[in-house]
């Protein structure tokens, strides 16, 4: 007993009710751990994100690896913790989107943020981080971005 194949409409061996893997195709080997987070983010930036994603050639599904690029584009940029600064959250207006990052783009956003917080200065999360660098994408991609 069998079931059919997608790609050349034959019948795949089931074993232990698991399709048995053609010869030469493997599943994608990851290449680095991930990091769940959550991040709360205005319904207007999110709506911007979408069509900034879409306009950059990015679907939905994607939408975690386009948030990582803009991170670490982001955390390049010279002087990107003023611009986190400035930052605030719409009362009334937001929601809250899982992300999925790298895990060492979130050890360097974390490494970031302690480094500030040991100066005493700021109290800074990684969501407000997180949304600055989204900002800065959907900028960017109008031809807006902070030079830095």
């Amino acid at each position: 007993m069998g079931t059919p194949s997608k790609q050349d409409n034959t019948l795949t061996p089931l074993t232990n009710n698991r399709v048995a893997p053609k010869k030469g195709l493997r599943a994608p080997q990851r290449d680095e751990s991930k990091s769940r987070t959550t991040l709360c983010i205005p319904k207007g930036m999110l709506t911007a994100a979408h069509t900034a994603m879409q306009n950059s050639g990015f679907s939905l599904k994607r939408r975690s690896q386009w948030i990582e690029e803009a991170v670490e584009q982001f955390l390049s940029m010279p002087g990107f913790i003023d611009l986190v600064m400035e930052e605030f959250i719409e009362p009334g207006g937001n929601t809250t989107i899982p992300v999925t990052l790298r895990s060492s783009l979130t050890s360097r956003i974390d490494t970031e943020i302690e480094s500030i917080r040991a100066t005493g200065n700021f109290t800074i999360e990684r969501s407000g981080v997180l949304r600055t660098a989204i900002s800065q994408a959907i900028l960017r991609q109008r031809g807006r971005a902070h030079a830095g």
